[in-house]
Parts: C-alpha cells; structure tokens; sequence
C-alpha cells in the first residue's frame, strides 16, 4: 500500500493472494483519495489500463476464451486462438479472458476474472507491435462520479498471472490446480460433485423441434 509521490492525496492498494506450491499470483487494486474525489468517465467509456506485460521471449502465444457460446451444442465451450506476428504488428485486442504464451522452456498465463459472453468484452487485452500485451478496461468498470473515498475505493477485478517450467500444458495443469484447490477460500464449492443439468437439451428441443 502507498500513496502518489506526484499526488498524496491518492492512495494505492494492491491485494495479493498466494498459494503454497503453485505458480499462480491472484491480485486486485484499490484506489482511495483522502479528500474523497471522483472517478470520471467524460467520454462515456473506460481508459483504464490494469497490467502489461511483453512476450518477447516467448514465441507461441494464444488467446483461451471460455465463454464462446456454440448453438450447435446449446452450451459454452473452450476455445484457444493462436496469436500470429501480424496480431501484434495491428494492434490486434481480443477479450481472453486468459493469455497463454510459452518459450518452450517455461511458459506463463495471465487472466483477469469476468464471465462476460463472448464478444461482449467488459475488459481485454491490447497486443503492441514490440510483442507487448496491454489489460485494459473496455467498460462496465466504474460509473461516471464513482466516489474514491477510504469507505468506496474503486477496486478492480482479480488477475491472475502464472510462470512455470515447460510447455503450455504445464501450464494449463498448474492453472487448472489453483483454480479448483486455492482460488475460492470455500474449499467445499470447488469438490468435484457429481450433477445432472438438463438445460441444454430441454432448450435445444423448445427451438429445434
């Protein structure tokens, strides 16, 4: 926690939570003004920009969406995009939520946790043509007048941000590991029980048939 050495009436607050064994670093931010001053939002959207990070070392880059609705099956599915040299050189933006990257050697994952249906980013990730990838706010982040007091910061969602040795399934393993055993403090609603949802044949039957 510290304040602006350009602005000391704003105070910044980075939440880190950790878990014994695992690569993965789960964070959020918190903004607070003394004086009680005000987000603004002029333009009617959101320039904000959480986190960056650059992939140069890294030659093998994909986009993991989990949130890309498929009618033929009536369900969510996961979906990896490879992300190519001309991606970066355009300045290509994709909504994730979850970059994965990989030299071969050692691989990394960053993500931010938000379930919006694909494409209706409320967040995304900005490539730049140096093999940067820039997290910023598309909208939905905060209102216009959001209060910065020390009883209302402003706090951004988590991320997640990961390293560790190997290929990208290393990786995905280690990822998976947090999100099931270390994520949620309540260890009970991540046991694996086993259910039966008939939503999506019972939708899939009311339109097809």
């Amino acid at each position: 926690r510290g304040v602006f050495k350009t602005d000391p009436d704003l105070t910044l607050t980075v939440f880190f939570q950790i878990a014994e064994g695992s690569p993965i670093l789960r964070f959020r931010y918190a903004l607070e003004s003394a004086s009680g001053r005000k987000l603004t939002k002029s333009r009617g959207r959101d320039f904000l920009e959480y986190a960056g990070l650059s992939l140069k070392g890294f030659p093998e880059a994909r986009e993991v969406r989990l949130s890309e609705f498929h009618e033929l099956t009536h369900t969510f599915a996961l979906q990896e995009r490879t992300l190519r040299e001309g991606d970066f050189a355009a300045g290509l933006a994709f909504m994730g939520p979850i970059l994965a990257a990989s030299s071969g050697a050692r691989s990394l994952a960053f993500a931010y946790e938000h379930g919006s249906t694909h494409p209706d980013a409320f967040l995304e990730f900005s490539l730049t043509p140096d093999r940067g990838a820039v997290l910023r706010a598309v909208k939905g982040n905060h209102l216009d007048g959001d209060s910065l007091s020390p009883l209302s910061p402003f706090e951004s969602p988590w991320f997640l941000l990961g390293q560790t040795a190997g290929g990208l399934g290393n990786m995905a393993r280690d990822f998976r590991t947090f999100i099931l055993r270390h994520q949620s403090p309540n260890a009970e609603s991540r046991r694996p029980y086993i259910f039966y949802n008939t939503w999506c044949f019972q939708e899939r039957n009311k339109w097809w048939n």
